[in-house]
Order: structure tokens, then C-alpha cells, then sequence
């Protein structure tokens, strides 16, 4: 479904491309070579040892390392044959129809609870696949009082809060109890989802509902929220496909396949698509399985995407903007996270902007550190057709994906997902890890257990001079602006450090600087 402007055209030789895909798609549907490295969590001194090879390309000794420490590594390249493995065991997909089936028998909302890669494909199946019949599905991926305030009016049909606050009991139990939570965590840990869980309970205690008949877990075998799930009956205990256990995020219930990876072949998508397209979920992944075969072999296809990329990388062009017809907006978020945090390491990798609204007339601001991933739907009208005309006889890169229709949009997750390994292998990078994630999630735990641990955030903000810092007496949010302030003119920081001076407001200075620096850009 790829077709793509090529350097010297798309009849251009391409041995050595193909070559370097087959190389690549050897190594990473064997699990084997360089993706033995970069495709597996490693444990202790190791992985920061197979990390530095890796990064100046020593791939041999590399290798050679991690072939003798096979018992401290976890793979996570499970999303590599998960199409074919789903085919392979049909049984598995008829679960997932079954339990969608009660949902849609028994429930009229369904709430998916989650973060990151674990909620991500919600959103894009609701949009992609509008039903009508279907229950109204939801997400909750915050623990922001406003978010959960917004879920229950959309639960209960309140206009505002004052009549949702007018509710009796009985009223809310009556709207709740056409509602089904489904609490997602590949960790089991996520404090976040922990956090709405217990919101949750909170919720339908006073009601009377009890949580075993309105929550399910999705989670890994055996993390603690899958010994809750299993100690308190968050399962689908009156579903015909009931077996007495949480659901497992993954089919096969192994452990290899990440949160951004999660998409297309896991229940984490599966889910919501049986729920929105009945009995159409072998014939979907029927579908993407045969959009992505011999891949490798193709010049257009989504590993020589990744070669595109990598080579772009390695000039400066390190910034990919999506191009995507409304219809796929949702896309842009979830492919801007498998990016990002796949590749986003070390100082490397590829950004992804997801959204820009960009037109013709933004052409002359532009800088040329961009890439353009241009997705079109055939037969559909192309809102960037006069965008990339024009960025093309710029001379900027544009690849052009068309899909045939909507349902490609899982060849296209699975596609994308290819995509990173050349762009791995070319930069050193680990594609399955997630240092920066680990980290966050324990600066959160810290945060709101009060462990007394260590907050980098915290520290960090105390390094910062109080020139360059406003608390916003209303919320209590810090502005920290110290790196906003180092883009500006010396001229410009003294005028904003005196207008902080003089009682500027926290919303004020950040107008400024950004008025300050979109001149800078104008002038530039």
C-alpha cells in the first residue's frame, strides 16, 4: 500500500536497498544478529555494555556478548510474527468475538483505562470504525479530576456538573451499571491506572455495584494487578469465553510484546475493533498479513520507509511530520509515541510531529530538518495535495503511503512498526527499551506515595534561577523557562527578566517569549 518519492526516481536501482532490507528482515523474523541487541530488555551491567557497542556500531562484539548472557535478556520482538501466530490459532480471535459480543449484549458504554501505548489504539478504533449499534466507548488515560468529571458526564448523559452533582444514588447506579471498566497495564504496575482503578471502586461503592461485575483487567500473566485481577474476579466470569483468569493483553498469553507495540495484535486493540466490527477480526488481520508480505523485496514498502528515514537521520533531517487525512488523525499520536520512544535515545532517533495543520503559505517557515510522511486513502480527497506539490519542488523529502481503505490502517501499524529497524540498526539505538519510561514512572511513584525518594524534578527545578522560574498563584503550576530564555536575544532576556521584575504574570511572560521567538523565526 506504499509508494514513495525515491532519490533518482522509482525506477532508480535499488540492489543495495534491497539487499541491507533482506539483511535486516533476516535477522529481525529470526530474532537474531543485531536484533539478538536491540530487540530485548536487558538486565544489570550488560545491557549498558551491549548499549555503548551498539551505539558506535561494534556489532560483532556485540553480539558476541549477548549470545553469552541469553538468561539476562527478555524479548520483546513478539510483534514480529504476531499476525501470523493469530492466524495460525483462530480459536484465540473467537475469544475476543465472544467477549465483545457480551459487551455488546450486556453493556451500552465501555471504558477502556489505561496510559501510553496501552490506550493509544482506542481512539484510532473508535474513529476508524464508527458504530452506531456498538456500545459508546470511552477512554481514560488521566488522573486529572477533569477528565474523570468529563467520563461520568458522558456516562450518565448530565449536561453539566451542577446536574451531576443533583444525582441521587439510585439515578447514578442506574447509569452505571450499563457501564464495563476495562483496566489495561502490561506492567501492572502503572501508578497512574492503579490510581483510577481505585477511583473506580470508589465510584461504584456507594452505588451498590459491586467492581467484579463492572471491571476487567488486561494486564501480563502474573504482574500484582493480574493477582488482584484473579483474588477479586476482575474477569469476564458470565462471558461465554469465560476461563476464571484476568484477560491477558496478549492472545498467546506471553510477554513479548510492548505497550507501543501493542497494536495491531493484541487484545488492546482487538478489543475495541471486535466491539466496533463484529466477527471481522480474522479477516482484518487476514488482510494486513497480506498487505505486509515480501516487504523486504519492495522498494516502496515500509522497511525501505526505514532506510528512508535513517538516511534522512543521518543529514539532519531527523523531524518527521505526519500528513494525515482527518479521517487517520488519531494515528498521529500513536505513531508519534512508537517513534519517539522507540528511537528517542541517547541524543538520536527520530521525532515525530503528528498534527501541524500546515498549509502552503507555512512553506517559507519551514525548516529543512524535516521529513514529510504523507498517508492518503484512495478514492478520498487529498486536503494536502497542494502542500506536498509544493514541498516536493522544494526539494523536501515526502513518502507517500496510499491505503486502500481504513481497514489497512492495521497493515499500517504493523508496518510502521518495521519501519524502526532500519533506523535501529543505522543509529545503534535499542528499539524495545524504555529507560526514560522506567524513569518517569518511578518519579511518579515517588511523587504520590511521598517516599521520601530522591525527586529529580524537584531538584532540577531548584538549579533553575529564580529569574527564570513563576509560580501561577491560581494553580500552583511553575513555568520553568530557563531553556525558552536561552533561544532569545540577550536584549530580549533582560526585557523579560524586567517585566518578571515588575509583576508580568505567569501567562504574560509566556506570551512574550513566544511572541519573541516566532520574530526570531520570522527574521531568521
Amino acid at each position: 500500500p506504499a509508494s514513495a518519492d525515491r532519490p533518482g526516481g522509482s525506477d532508480a536501482p535499488d540492489d543495495a536497498g534491497l539487499a541491507e532490507r533482506r539483511q535486516i528482515w533476516k535477522e529481525l523474523a529470526s530474532k537474531s544478529g543485531r536484533f539478538l541487541v536491540i530487540g530485548g530488555k536487558w538486565k544489570g551491567a550488560i545491557g549498558k555494555q551491549l548499549k555503548a557497542l551498539a551505539a558506535v556500531g561494534q556489532w560483532d562484539e556485540a553480539i558476541a556478548l549477548a549470545r553469552q548472557h541469553p538468561k539476562q535478556r527478555e524479548d520483546r520482538l513478539g510483534w514480529i510474527d504476531v499476525l501470523d501466530r493469530l492466524l495460525a490459532q483462530p480459536g484465540s480471535l473467537q475469544d475476543v468475538e465472544a467477549e465483545a459480543r457480551w459487551l455488546r449484549e450486556k453493556r451500552q458504554h465501555v471504558v477502556f483505562v489505561g496510559q501510553g501505548g496501552s490506550i493509544l489504539s482506542v481512539p484510532v478504533a473508535q474513529q476508524l470504525w464508527p458504530n452506531p449499534e456498538a456500545p459508546q466507548i470511552h477512554w481514560l488515560d488521566s488522573t486529572d479530576p477533569e477528565a474523570k468529571v468529563g467520563l461520568l458526564l458522558a456516562l450518565t448523559g448530565a449536561p453539566d456538573v451542577a446536574a451531576l452533582k443533583q444525582m441521587t444514588v439510585d439515578e447514578l447506579r442506574e447509569k452505571l451499571k450499563q457501564a464495563q471498566f476495562i483496566v489495561t497495564s502490561k506492567s501492572g504496575e502503572t501508578r497512574e491506572v492503579r490510581e483510577n482503578l481505585a477511583w473506580i471502586k470508589s465510584l461504584l461503592h456507594p452505588t451498590g455495584l459491586h467492581a467484579n461485575d463492572h471491571v476487567w483487567v488486561l494486564t501480563d500473566p502474573h504482574t500484582a494487578l493480574w493477582r488482584e485481577a484473579q483474588a477479586r474476579g476482575y474477569y469476564p466470569s458470565s462471558s461465554p469465553a469465560a476461563n476464571r483468569e484476568p484477560l491477558l493483553i496478549q492472545l498467546d498469553k506471553g510477554s513479548d510484546i510492548g505497550g507501543r507495540f501493542s497494536a495491531p495484535g493484541t487484545r488492546v486493540l482487538l478489543l475495541p475493533l471486535a466491539l466496533l466490527r463484529p466477527g471481522q477480526l480474522q479477516t482484518l488481520l487476514r488482510r494486513a498479513q497480506e498487505r505486509l508480505a515480501d516487504d523486504a523485496e519492495r522498494p516502496d514498502g515500509f522497511l525501505a520507509l526505514g532506510q528512508f528515514l535513517a538516511e534522512r537521520a543521518r543529514h539532519g533531517r531527523d523531524k518527521v511530520t505526519c500528513l494525515l487525512p482527518p479521517v487517520l488523525q488519531p494515528m498521529g499520536a500513536w505513531d508519534e509515541q512508537l517513534v519517539e520512544e522507540s528511537t528517542g535515545k541517547s541524543g538520536k532517533g527520530v521525532m515525530v510531529f503528528p498534527d501541524e495543520g500546515l498549509t502552503v503559505e507555512d512553506l517559507p517557515y519551514l525548516s529543512r530538518d524535516r521529513v514529510f510522511l504523507h498517508v492518503t486513502l484512495r478514492g478520498a480527497p487529498d486536503a494536502h495535495a497542494a502542500l506536498v506539490e509544493a514541498l516536493r519542488r522544494r526539494g523536501d523529502p515526502v513518502w507517500t503511503i496510499t491505503l486502500e481503505s481504513v481497514d489497512d490502517v492495521l497493515s499500517l501499524q504493523a508496518g510502521l512498526q518495521r519501519a524502526l529497524a532500519p533506523i535501529g540498526v543505522d543509529q545503534g539505538i535499542n528499539l524495545v527499551d524504555q529507560d526514560a519510561v522506567d524513569d518517569y514512572k518511578r518519579i511518579v511513584e515517588a511523587i504520590l506515595s511521598d517516599t521520601g525518594e530522591a525527586d529529580p524534578l524537584r531538584e532540577r527545578l531548584q538549579q533553575v534561577s529564580p529569574s527564570h522560574r513563576i509560580t501561577d498563584p491560581a494553580t500552583g503550576v511553575t513555568l520553568v523557562f530557563d531553556g525558552l530564555m536561552a533561544l532569545l536575544a540577550d536584549a530580549d532576556r533582560i526585557a523579560l527578566e524586567h517585566a518578571k521584575a515588575e509583576g508580568a504574570s505567569t501567562a504574560e511572560l509566556y506570551a512574550e517569549i513566544l511572541r519573541l521567538m516566532q520574530r526570531r523565526q520570522t527574521e531568521a
